[in-house]
């Protein structure tokens, strides 16, 4: 068993609950793709590799958005 998704989501948690709303998303994301699909990495199939896409994309996203939402607020 691959205690990795848990550590993620309880620090995904913690962030959520200090305010670090962006860094907590993108953990509780990374949490729900490795409970919901174990085996991503290893599936070669079409839909395995326009899920993984998607959730490199999102998380990128969120972190550029991060990114510039903390330079231009100070």
């Amino acid at each position: 068993m691959n205690i990795t998704p848990y550590l993620f989501g309880l620090i995904g948690l913690a962030l959520l609950i200090e305010g670090e709303n962006i860094l907590a998303s993108v953990l509780l994301i990374t949490t729900v793709a490795q409970l919901a699909f174990p085996n991503l990495n290893t599936t070669a199939g079409t839909s395995a590799t326009i899920l993984r896409f998607g959730l490199i994309v999102i998380i990128a996203s969120l972190l550029i958005y991060r990114l510039f939402f903390v330079r231009s607020r100070t």
